[in-house]
C-alpha cells in the first residue's frame, strides 16, 4: 500500500519541469529512513 502511494507521489511530481531527478533522489532518501532494514547497507 505504501508503495503505491509513493509510486503516485513520484509520477505526480516527476510532471513537474526537472523535478524527475529531485524526485527520485528524494524517493531514495526516504526509502533509507522509512526502511530499517536498508541501514548500514553500504
Amino acid at each position: 500500500r505504501k508503495n503505491g502511494i509513493r509510486t503516485l507521489t513520484l509520477e505526480l511530481e516527476g510532471a513537474t519541469v526537472g523535478g524527475q531527478e529531485r524526485t527520485r533522489l528524494q524517493a531514495f532518501l526516504e526509502s533509507l529512513h522509512e526502511d530499517p532494514n536498508c541501514k548500514g547497507v553500504d
